[in-house]
């Protein structure tokens, strides 16, 4: 059995590298632009946090965006 110490400064920043970013960067409908940085959607900081959150289910993060691209689709 391992018998190392707690470190909770090494605990609390691997938790914080572990977290989405703070900010979620959301889309602007029906123009699709971020909310946040102003830039097409989803940006760089909204994908790594779709990354994240559906790192473990990527048929459903594919599924999520078809849904999204057929609303994107209806604003035409």
């Amino acid at each position: 059995m391992d018998e190392r110490p707690r470190d909770p400064a090494r605990e609390h920043a691997t938790q914080a590298r572990e977290r989405p970013p703070a900010r979620e960067h959301l889309p602007a409908r029906p123009i699709w632009l971020c909310r946040v940085c102003g830039g097409p959607w989803p940006c760089s900081p909204a994908r790594r946090r779709l990354l994240h959150e559906y790192a473990d289910a990527p048929v459903t993060l594919a599924v999520h965006l078809a849904g999204l691209i057929l609303e994107a689709g209806d604003g035409c």
